[in-house]
Order: structure tokens, then C-alpha cells, then sequence
């Protein structure tokens, strides 16, 4: 059974030494992923246990995912040039290989599915008290997957959720329906629901474990009459149902873009939104999206803001904390860490 170094990064001096550690442990995996690949001629390692390789392979992710918090917490306290640049490129390469066995465990079986029925944890708003489920918060269980990620309350949510529960954002214009993208928990659109109760919230994400979640959040918090939720695979836009979201007035989303992949696919799919289900009448559509900004996904920042202009959508962004306090006592710790992006296209009126 493969062990994780006793290694953790606390100072400069452990950032040096973790580009060490770090191809210590990126080389030992690809050797191990490596191991399965069987030529045709019967030549794979017989003895090799694939359930036991999957097991060194989330081990490696919960120990890679940790150090790769120590990392962006550290990035916050440090002012020296080259120790800067040495947390960066430790981020990008954590991230890196984090997403090279997220594409093993892919392509060799299906990624675990977190379960809905966790212990909910209390969240205080404005607009109320709520318990929300996020199976996927568990240390212990914690490997960076999307399924897990999706499945717990992030910081860019809760920050969202903040702003429209103090009524920076979406008011005081009516609207008729505000559709969020990658909803997770769903926590962002049950605040919604609950400041703007003459507006539907249609809450989608893309794996069957988060919808779950997500559906028992809105049951539990009793917004399930206002609060629908669905599938919405940003890879396939084509099978969904646009007719069933009603008229679209607002897109939503918090801490979407974390890879270059989504970094081109999130713009793409709010252009194919606009386009295929508009008002019908003459309308701006409001954009909303608040993203944190972590060193290791500066390139897929940059590339979302090309994208969205190479789209059509006009827009800028402001840090979060500038407009409200998001944040509390965390304030100083997450202080211009949040982009909050709006983002306008001008629709022109359907002739049916």
C-alpha cells in the first residue's frame, strides 16, 4: 500500500522543498497509472491489483489537494518575488497532476459518487437560517474531483448568495426566471429564491450525485415551489429542454472556472443560452458570475475573459468585498481574492 510522504507547507523553506517531494510523488503515479496500460499481447502485470491502484490514486489526490490548500494559504503571506513564483508553479503543478488522475480514474472507471445525507451545516443570512447538506466537505474524502467539488459549499457561493441576500444584486428590476449554472449544493439559489420570491430559480449542474444534493437542499429549505432543479450538461446543449426553464432573465454562477476547459465552454454555453431561449421581448439579459482568483488558474481566468468578449458579452468586474461585506470575519484573510464579473448582450426582439 503506497503511504503520502509526512510532509506539510507551512513556510518559504517548505515551498523549496516541495518541488522535490511533488516529482517524487508525480513520478511514482505515472508509473503506477502507466502499469495498467495492456499492449493487446497479454503483457500487463497480472499481479498489479487495478482496485488497489485506484486506492494509491485517491490517496496521492486527498494528500495533493491538501497541499495544494497549504499553497494558495501561504501565496496570501508571502512578498518575496522568487517565493512567490515557486508557490505558483507548486500550484500549477499540483493542479496539473490533480487533473491527469482525475483523467485516469475517468478513462479506467467511473469516478466515486458522493452520496446525499450528510449532517447539514447551518448557514446565517439575512433572509434566514440554512441547513445545507455537502457530503462532499468531508476531509477524509477530499481528492479534487468535480463530483466532491460540486457536492460542497465554496467560499464564491457564499459570497454570491451574500450579495443578493443584501440586495446588490438582481434588484430592483422584476425578473422572471434567474438560471444558475453549476449549482452544486444549491445554496446560491436558495438564498435567491428566498429574497426574490416572485422570480423562479432554476438551479442545473451536470452529475446525478449534486442534483441529488442539491434537491434535498431546496426540499429541506422549503423553496422546492420556486426552486426547480436539473441536468444541464454544458458539453451537449443540444438535448435540453429549453422550453421547460421558462423565460430566461438572468444567468448565475459562482467559482466556475477553475481549468482552461471551462474557461472556453462557460462562454460558449451562455451564448448558446441567450440565443436559443431570449425573451421574447426586447431585453438586456444580466450575466452574474463570482469566481475566486487562485494562482494556479490565472491562464483560465484570462482565457474566460477573451472568451466572453470573442461572444459579444460587454462587461467588467469588481472584487466582491469592494461593494459589501461578504465575508465577515474571514474579510481580511479573503480580501480581493473574488471577481465578481457582470456581463450585458444586448438582445433584439424575436418575431414569432
Amino acid at each position: 500500500m503506497w503511504l503520502p510522504p509526512r510532509f506539510s507547507i507551512r513556510s518559504a523553506v517548505d515551498v523549496q522543498s516541495y518541488a522535490g517531494i511533488f516529482e517524487t510523488v508525480r513520478k511514482s503515479f505515472q508509473d503506477s497509472t502507466d502499469a495498467e496500460v495492456d499492449s493487446g499481447y497479454g503483457d500487463a502485470d497480472p499481479d498489479v491489483d487495478v482496485a488497489e491502484r485506484h486506492t494509491r490514486v485517491e490517496t496521492a489526490k486527498r494528500w495533493l489537494w491538501k497541499r495544494m490548500s497549504e499553497l494558495e494559504l501561504i501565496h496570501c503571506s508571502l512578498y518575496d518575488e522568487d517565493d512567490l513564483a515557486l508557490v505558483v508553479e507548486g500550484l500549477q503543478s499540483t493542479a496539473q497532476l490533480l487533473a491527469d488522475l482525475d483523467s485516469y480514474m475517468m478513462e479506467s472507471q467511473e469516478l466515486p459518487q458522493t452520496k446525499a445525507g450528510s449532517c447539514p451545516s447551518e448557514w446565517l443570512f439575512d433572509c434566514g437560517a440554512l441547513r445545507i447538506h455537502e457530503p462532499g466537505a468531508s476531509e477524509s474524502c477530499q481528492t479534487g474531483n468535480d463530483i466532491e467539488i460540486g457536492n460542497q459549499v465554496w467560499n464564491a457561493g457564499v459570497a454570491l448568495a451574500r450579495l443578493i441576500d443584501k440586495r446588490v444584486l438582481f434588484q430592483p428590476t422584476p425578473l422572471s426566471t434567474i438560471l444558475e449554472l453549476g449549482c452544486g449544493t444549491a445554496l446560491t439559489a436558495i438564498v435567491a429564491a428566498k429574497c426574490l420570491p416572485d422570480t423562479e430559480i432554476v438551479a442545473s449542474d451536470w452529475h446525478p450525485s449534486i442534483l441529488a444534493t442539491a434537491t434535498q437542499n431546496v426540499v429541506e429549505n422549503n423553496v422546492a415551489a420556486q426552486v426547480s432543479v436539473c441536468r444541464l450538461d454544458w458539453r451537449n446543449l443540444v438535448d435540453f429542454d429549453w422550453s421547460s426553464v421558462g423565460i430566461v432573465d438572468a444567468l448565475m454562477a459562482a467559482d466556475v472556472i477553475y481549468d482552461v476547459e471551462h474557461a472556453a465552454l462557460i462562454p460558449k454555453v451562455m451564448r448558446h443560452i441567450v440565443d436559443q431561449h431570449a425573451a421574447i421581448r426586447t431585453k438586456m439579459i444580466d450575466i452574474v458570475i463570482l469566481n475566486r482568483v487562485r494562482p494556479q488558474f490565472e491562464q483560465a481566468i484570462e482565457t474566460f475573459e477573451n472568451n466572453m468578449r470573442l461572444q459579444g458579452f460587454v462587461g467588467s468586474w469588481v472584487w466582491a468585498d469592494s461593494i459589501a461585506d461578504v465575508f465577515g470575519h474571514d474579510a481580511r484573510l479573503e480580501s480581493r481574492r473574488y471577481r465578481l464579473y457582470r456581463y450585458k448582450l444586448q438582445i433584439e426582439t424575436r418575431v414569432e
